[in-house]
């Protein structure tokens, strides 16, 4: 793990980790997934070597798993997930409850309909269709259970 950059701030001491490209496209994808991904599956989206692949996850484990940080990074097997902090479980799911109990936006609602119309479709032709990224929106579907995610054969995210 030579890739490990660590700088100590002498007014806090606290440990800062200098990202490198690969930690930090990382972060991004674990961020945005919905699910565990696989090491396997890390590597091969992101071209590096599993070895660069665990330097980098062992980078990011270091950044978020402290007391006082709202993410950590959970790893089971060979599958790693960001998850939200459980001393923080009673804001979140506040934050939850709040969020589902409103009323569906306009971008919402258009793309559950395009879902409704053309399902099952799998996110690239979701976005095609609507010419935005749809991540959170779809996210906030499944929160409400208005729609299901499933693997398609091509591994693709099809929506119902």
């Amino acid at each position: 793990m030579g890739n490990l950059n660590i700088e100590e701030n002498n007014r806090s001491n606290k440990i800062f980790l200098a990202m490198t490209p690969v930690a930090s496209q990382l972060e991004s994808i674990l961020f945005v997934a919905s699910k565990p991904i696989s090491l396997k599956k890390m590597a091969k989206v992101l071209n590096a070597s599993p070895d660069e692949i665990l330097a980098a996850l062992e980078n990011l484990r270091l950044k978020f798993n402290q007391p006082e940080s709202g993410m950590l990074l959970l790893q089971n097997n060979d599958e790693w997930q960001m998850a939200t902090n459980p001393d923080n479980k009673e804001v979140s799911e506040n934050f939850i409850k709040a969020e589902v109990t409103e009323e569906l936006t306009r971008p919402q609602l258009e793309t559950l309909t395009v879902i409704a119309y053309c399902g099952p479709i799998t996110k690239p032709e979701l976005e095609t269709i609507r010419g935005v990224n749809c991540s959170l929106i779809i996210r906030n579907l499944l929160l409400r259970g208005l729609v299901k995610e499933t693997e398609n054969p091509a591994g693709l995210l099809a929506c119902f």
